[in-house]
């Protein structure tokens, strides 16, 4: 019974998806501005949904259900990190907007080629493309094992399907088609994130408070100041705040973005609290599966569960994917979007097809996939002390910032590949040493462009 439930929920969300990509197929703009960044007038749901949705993937499902089954309640001090992060960003998310309108941002990396300099731009965009690649290869494989155990099949046909699909859909659809799917996936997961915290398995209060106030405070420290970072520098959602429909857009959206967090991260947590119970397996799937296929589980609610984590782990799929095609075509190949808008759509779909292939070949050969998304997840917030003094520092010597920030950024990645050699990373405080040493040689560069300045002087953006 629980079996053809799942089958019949998980067909009709497929075929849902499919309505949607033949809508945005059908409309009059998709050939124009729409495939691309969404014609900049996306709106105040699609904008809130779409953030959320981008940060929902095979990383935060994998590590929060592993955490949460573990810790507890001890979890939350992650989630108030993320919420921190996402508050920082709320208070520059106006400026990043006016600012993409004004200089047409597509990307990070276009952002980071303006305000620091194409050497930098082609260095993050290679970083971007590299560490996305890789945390894609992640999600393809939690989400083909999750589907495998709950159809009944071998993981690799599951890696398969699931990375045809998304392909398929954002070959078709482009940004336009993320936009859209995203709003659809954030309303399921919210809605029944929101189902988990109203009827998950609560011990008893004083226990809850115990399990947070006397966390370790390594590990709770490790958990709040690791998320802050990660949560603002995530590139999907700076692509969001660019095609948002207005500075104040940009900025409700992301306030609104906190409060989702916040519901469908102590979901999670509830899921995996939850789970624990039901199996001994220490795998997210086991523990998912578990609980999706418990016979003290409805099958009606065990199909929707499993609907809403599927649509978790694909929701961050397709706009990561996009963004790295759209990253290597606008910052590597150099192929401007507005001038040359044929090409670059062409060129997107190729490396779209191009890498699920590639993505769906090492995902079928993952073995710890909890240590390996964990890595993933701390290079993903190298950049954000770049990021950070970006939005509101000019500098005034470009060609020397430029080689400076490109230094930091290497020297970043230095110290996490050597700590990752030596295999200093074992519990997430160590995972905040790399971003902290990003910020001493960020702020190095500040005072030395600042005080020693020559050379060509580049001009404050206008935001008055």
């Amino acid at each position: 019974m629980h079996h053809t439930t799942a089958v019949i929920a998980l067909a009709a969300y497929f075929l849902i998806l499919a309505g949607i990509v033949w809508h945005t197929r059908k409309s009059a703009d998709h050939k124009q501005q729409g495939f691309i960044i969404g014609g900049r007038k996306v709106g105040f749901l699609g904008t809130a949904f779409s953030q959320l949705t981008s940060l929902s993937d095979g990383t935060g499902l994998t590590i929060g259900i592993m955490l949460a089954a573990a810790m507890g309640f001890g979890f939350w001090w992650g989630i108030f990190g993320a919420m921190v992060g996402y508050a920082i960003l709320a208070s520059q998310a106006g400026r990043i907007r006016e600012m993409a309108g004004r200089r047409n941002y597509v990307t990070l990396s276009d952002f980071l080629r303006d305000r620091c300099g194409a050497r930098t731009e082609r260095l993050s965009a290679v970083m971007i493309a590299i560490m996305a690649f890789f945390a894609l290869a992640g999600q393809i494989h939690i989400s083909g094992v999750i589907f495998g155990k709950l159809m009944g099949v071998e993981a690799f046909w599951g890696i398969l399907l699931v990375a045809g699909v998304v392909g398929a859909y954002l070959w078709i659809g482009g940004y336009m088609t993320i936009i859209r799917t995203d709003l659809l996936q954030g309303v399921i997961i919210v809605s029944l994130a929101a189902l988990a915290l109203i009827f998950g398995t609560y011990p008893d209060w004083s226990e809850i408070e115990t399990q947070f106030v006397t966390f370790p405070p390594d590990m709770a420290w490790g958990l709040f100041l690791f998320h802050i970072p990660v949560l603002y520098a995530y590139f999907d959602t700076w692509q969001r705040l660019f095609s948002a429909k207005s500075p104040q857009t940009a900025r409700r959206s992301t306030l609104a973005a906190i409060v989702l967090h916040a519901i469908l991260w102590g979901g999670i947590c509830m899921f995996g609290i939850t789970a624990a119970q039901y199996g001994s397996g220490g795998r997210p799937d086991e523990l998912a599966y578990s609980v999706l296929t418990s016979d003290q589980v409805w099958p009606v609610v065990g199909a929707a569960l499993g609907v809403c984590l599927f649509a978790l782990i694909m929701s961050s799929l397709d706009s990561r994917a996009y963004t790295v095609a759209s990253t290597l075509t606008s910052n590597i190949l150099r192929i401007d979007p507005d001038a040359q808008r044929e090409t670059f759509m062409k060129i997107v779909r190729i490396s779209v097809a191009v890498m699920f292939a590639l993505i769906a070949g090492i995902a079928i050969f993952i073995e710890d996939i909890v240590r390996y998304m964990i890595n993933i997840a701390s290079t993903f917030a190298l950049i954000a002390p770049v990021q950070f003094a970006a939005v509101y520092y000019a500098p005034r010597n470009t060609k020397l910032y430029d080689w400076m920030i490109c230094g930091v950024l290497i020297g970043g990645c230095a110290v996490w590949g050597g700590m990752f050699a030596a295999d200093m990373f074992q519990g997430f405080l160590m995972n905040v040493v790399p971003i902290a040493a990003v910020a001493a040689l960020i702020l190095l560069a500040l005072a030395v462009d600042r005080f020693y300045p020559q050379g060509e002087i580049q001009p404050e953006v206008d935001l008055s």
